[in-house]
């Protein structure tokens, strides 16, 4: 064997390392890139989950709403105000801006009708009433047409 074989053996040796080497880091790039993506979509997923359960709650609210103060004024201290407030900042922080575009419609329409002084007796008042009690509804129902809407997105991964 001479020196020209055991530099010839080195080099083949050598190539044959770097390579392994560079298809390794590859491979663990591409694993890295994969696990990266599994844990972007695993974490839409459950964000979407949760908007959905925050988005029944704040329909059912509304709607609870609506019928409870349909003959009586909501109080700004009550525990209804309150928990129909929260759902509503939570969705605002979570949704897309057409989710918090539509929720807020709807908010103000359902808290507007919730807070008319049921008490009072003109005539306009209880036309003014009944318009606020159909747009309230109506609002409710273009949440829910957004929120399914939101809801039902599927992952991008770009």
């Amino acid at each position: 064997m001479t020196i020209i074989d055991v530099f010839g053996d080195a080099v083949k040796i050598g190539l044959g390392a770097l390579i392994a080497g560079v298809f390794s880091h590859l491979n663990s790039k591409k694993n890295h890139e994969h696990d990266l993506r599994k844990s972007k979509e695993s974490h839409f997923l459950a964000l979407q989950a949760d908007l959905k359960t925050k988005c029944v709650a704040f329909s059912e609210m509304s709607s609870r709403i609506v019928h409870k103060y349909r003959f009586i004024t909501i109080d700004d201290a009550s525990e209804d105000f309150s928990a129909y407030r929260q759902i509503y900042c939570e969705i605002q922080i979570i949704g897309s801006h057409v989710l918090q575009a539509a929720t807020n419609k709807t908010f103000n329409s359902v808290i507007k009708f919730a807070s008319l002084n049921k008490n009072y007796t003109e005539p306009e008042h209880g036309h003014n009433e009944s318009e606020k009690l159909i747009l309230a509804n109506k609002d409710i129902s273009k949440f829910l047409g957004c929120a399914q809407q939101e809801v039902l997105k599927s992952y991008n991964h770009e």
